[in-house]
Order: C-alpha cells, then structure tokens, then sequence
C-alpha cells in the first residue's frame, strides 16, 4: 500500500489501493447473510449464523473438540473461500496476543468517535461476531474492489456521505441547505442554527436576528387544562415518556394560583437571548425540604434567589428519547432545549438542586410555549405551558370581572366581586367569608 513509506515520488497517500475500499458494517452484513442464505452453516441450514468455520483458514486455530467451530477439524474450514487465518490483535499497549484462537476485520463504520465497529472470528464459536473495539486497537484489514457506500450519492442531491451528507436519504438535507425550524440539521453542521433563531425571535418577539431590544413576556395557561403537568423521564413507550400521563394540573387550579402573576420576559439582545422573571415562583412539596420551608406555596427571591436577575439563554440540540423519537400528544417535538445561566428557571420549582436545567421546547408559536424537564433525580418529567396573553386579565366567565379584578372563581359567573352572598357554602361576592 506504501502508506507509511517517505517516498516523495507518491504523495497523497490513500490506506487503500485505487479502486478498492474498506468495507463498511452494512457491507460485511450483506457478506455473512448471503453466506448463510446459500448454505455455508457448517450443518448446511440457511438460517441462524453458523459460518465462522466456512469463514476460518484451515490451518493455524488451536484445536477444538465442537462441532462446527474453527478449531474442530480444521482442514474442512474456508469453504467459502475466505481464508481467515487466527493472526489475533495487537493490545493498545503494544502487545500482540490471541494468536491461534481469534482473528478481527475492521470495517469502516465506526459505533462512537472512540470506538470502530469489527467482524470477529473465534476458534471456539460457530458464528461471526459483531462487535465495537478501542480504535488504537491492531486488527487485519479486508479490501474490496469497486465505490464505497459512503462515496455514492443516494439522494441525488450532488453530495455524498464522505462529502459531509449526513442524511444520503433526504434529498433536502446537504451541506450548504436552509436549515429549517424542523429538527433537523438540514445544513449538516452539526448545529440546528436556524432553528435556533427562530425560537429566539418567537420567544422575544424580534422579527429578525437583528431585531434587538425586543422583548416578549409570557404568562402561565393557567386557564388550560394541563397547564402544568408531571410524566415519566425514561421509562415506558415513546408516547409515556413524552407526555404528562400521571398528572395534569386541572385549569384554574387554586392550590398553585398564587404563581399565576408570575411574568416570564425574554428579550433580544446583541449576543443572543436574555431571560428574567418576576412574581411569585411555586415551591413544590416534594422539593421544599432543600429550603427548610412550608411546602406547596409560593415565594420570592428573598426564598430562592435564582428566581431574580437576568439569565442568559443557551440554545442546544435536545438529547432524550422522548424528544427525538417522541410526540406529544400529536405533535412532535422542536428537538431543540435551552439552559438558562446563574440556575435560572421557570416559575415553578421541582427539585432542580439550584443546577442549570435544560428545558426541552416541545412546541413554540408566536403566542404559546410548551416545555419539559426531568426533575434533579430523573424520577419525573414536567410539562408547563405558558402564553402571552394573561389568563389573569381575561374575563373567562363573563361576569364583568377578571382573576385580577378579584374573581375569585372565574369559570363561575355567579361568582365575582359584585355578585350577592348568600347562604350556600360558596364565597359569592370573593371578600373571603363563606356564607
């Protein structure tokens, strides 16, 4: 190959002759499955994968007494031709050792950025193995002759996966496309970067990236069922973890109406987005402990001092299973989260230790806000939604008075600051008194 020579007359050296390629895992796949369709099992059947031994050299592989292994009578191995021969592997500390008793071949593919994908031949195993090894690793290497995989152009779209195509299957997805608010990298640089400006133009109000100084406040949807809610983090089908199936906060609750005030602005600024709140923020009773207070009930920054100040907001690719293969409700994810500095967070608090959490955006309009997150245990996963429009400030009923106009109930119309009291175990007129 003369890859490692320092002959100046061949430079550019390519690993593997022209024309010829290291196969990849799909290749070395479509190997083992047509010698198991056309009978290469060592017992002759076309199912199952038994055909190490038809793989195996006939010489070399310490002996074995079972049946259908390499090291069992090994001048009827290779009849298919491989010629495998037991050269084991070279450690990562230099030393060579399974000699006689194993043979790897790298492919191409690679299981992580630390860890390439091999086939595995083994003197006491009937079958090929798949496996993922240390890259310093020293395994052989097979050839084959013709275009790799990689270097084929499946989409059309006139770049190929060894061309920075990372999806060789969607013709829209290139390097150099519109990358899109859909989650995906449709430029294929590793970032969803319009996406992420368009969830900062939706969040501040901005019309474009340079819109600076806009600003958008959001409040709870309180007056929606399922305004807040709790499901579980990772465990059960993509539907349970990306939805709030064991609780869902009914609309107007009164144990957590104190937080309703609660405004969340985020503001447009030069370097990015800005997040602040003010009002009351909710303590949780199964988080309360950490701060030694009553639980279920609101309080200030004077309680949590994450609540005040000005956060910056950090946007990122989202990671769990729920928001990359998930649906909420019909509706799937953004596939986008961001992080807010100095342990910010959003008007309720669960259990986040005071450490930065992410909060994954299921959905995002120009006037609603869907978010999740797993508590600092990973035990639940919370949905909260908001709006821009202040259930607070809207006569739901139409009696004539808001929650901030003093209705107390204000799914009730018979019930509001004006209504008459009279002896029916309700608080009619909202001054505090039943009856």
């Amino acid at each position: 190959m003369g890859i490692h020579d320092t002959d100046p007359n061949t430079p550019n050296k390519e690993f593997t002759p022209e024309g010829w390629h290291v196969p990849s895992k799909a290749e070395w796949t479509t190997l083992e499955n047509y010698l198991i369709a056309n009978g290469y099992n060592f017992d002759g059947t076309t199912t199952g994968n038994k055909i190490a031994k038809a793989m195996a050299s006939t010489l070399g592989w310490t002996a074995d007494d079972n049946l259908g292994y390499p090291g069992y009578n090994q001048s009827t191995n290779n009849s298919s031709g491989f010629n495998a021969i037991p050269n084991g592997n070279r450690q990562t500390n230099g030393d060579f050792v399974n000699l006689s008793s194993k043979t790897g071949f790298w492919g191409s593919s690679e299981f992580s950025v630390s860890l390439g994908d091999l086939i595995l031949i083994q003197r006491d195993y009937p079958s090929t193995v798949s496996y993922s090894v240390n890259k310093p690793v020293g395994l052989s290497v097979r050839f084959v002759k013709g275009i790799h995989p990689n270097d084929i152009d499946n989409d059309n779209d006139s770049y190929t996966e060894n061309n920075g195509d990372c999806d060789d299957a969607d013709g829209s997805v290139y390097p150099g496309a519109e990358d899109l608010i859909d989650g995906i990298d449709n430029n294929c640089d590793g970032v969803i970067d319009e996406q992420r400006n368009n969830i900062s133009n939706l969040l501040t109000g901005a019309s474009t990236n340079d819109d600076i100084g806009s600003s958008k406040t959001w409040y709870w949807q309180s007056d929606t069922d399922g305004f807040l809610g709790v499901g579980p983090p990772a465990i059960g089908d993509l539907y349970e973890i990306a939805n709030p199936i064991w609780w869902s906060a009914p609309a107007n609750e009164q144990a957590r109406s104190c937080m309703y005030s609660n405004e969340l602005v985020f503001n447009r600024v030069t370097n990015g987005v800005t997040f602040e709140q003010s009002g009351p923020v909710y303590l949780d009773g199964n988080y309360s402990g950490e701060f030694g207070i009553t639980a279920d009930n609101c309080y200030d920054e004077s309680v949590v001092a994450s609540i005040g100040g000005v956060k910056n907001v950090t946007f990122l690719a989202s990671t769990s299973q729920a928001a990359l293969q998930g649906s909420y409700g019909d509706t799937d994810f953004t596939k986008a989260s961001m992080l807010f500095s100095d342990n910010g967070f959003m008007g309720h608090y669960a259990g986040h230790n005071l450490a930065q959490i992410e909060y994954e955006i299921i959905i995002i309009t120009e006037n609603e806000l869907v978010v999740r997150f797993d508590d600092s245990d990973s035990e639940l996963a919370w949905y909260s939604r908001f709006k821009t429009d202040n259930p607070m400030t809207i006569d739901d009923d139409g009696d004539g008075y808001s929650e901030n106009q003093g209705d107390c109930d204000d799914t009730n119309a018979s019930i509001n600051p004006g209504a008459t009291e009279i002896e029916d175990g309700i608080d009619n007129d909202c001054d505090g008194e039943i009856d």
